[in-house]
Order: C-alpha cells, then structure tokens, then sequence
C-alpha cells in the first residue's frame, strides 16, 4: 500500500496538486452480511481514515451499497422543490 500512495502522491506533484491526508479517507465495501474487518491505513505516519458512508458528485455511497442513505438525503430536497 505504501508504493501505492507513494505513486499516487507523485502523480498529484507532478499535477501541481495535493493529497490532503486530512481530507481522504477509503470505504471497504462489504456485503450486509459480511463480518467486520478492522482495517488500518496509514502513510507518512497518518493514518487515513476509515469511512463507512460518503458524498461524491451528489450521490451519497455507504459501504454496503445500498440506496437509503441517498433517498434519505433526497426526500428533504424533493420536498422543498414542490412547495
């Protein structure tokens, strides 16, 4: 994992940008009935966090894949746009 990061981070350098680490994180996708797997990543000595949901281009993802998290987050919207 440690080439991996260290690959990618070249490629952002050589892109004029930045990895935040602050700002990155990873979701290990999992079936529901899958077990847990405590899984830890970690480069130049931080730790990268572990998130089971997130938002990317509007869509909000979670681990196991499936769409309440994101009509959960839609109903509100879809409210206000027909009052």
């Amino acid at each position: 994992m440690k080439v991996v990061f260290k690959q990618l981070n070249n490629r952002f350098n050589v892109n004029s940008l930045l990895l935040d680490l602050k700002k990155t994180g990873f979701i290990h996708f999992k079936t529901k009935n899958a077990h847990e797997i405590n899984s830890k990543l970690q480069y130049e000595n931080k730790f990268i966090a572990d998130l089971s949901d997130t938002k990317y281009l509007e869509l909000c993802l979670n681990n196991i894949m499936d769409w309440r998290v994101n009509i959960d987050y839609l109903i509100p919207k879809l409210r206000s746009a027909c009052h």
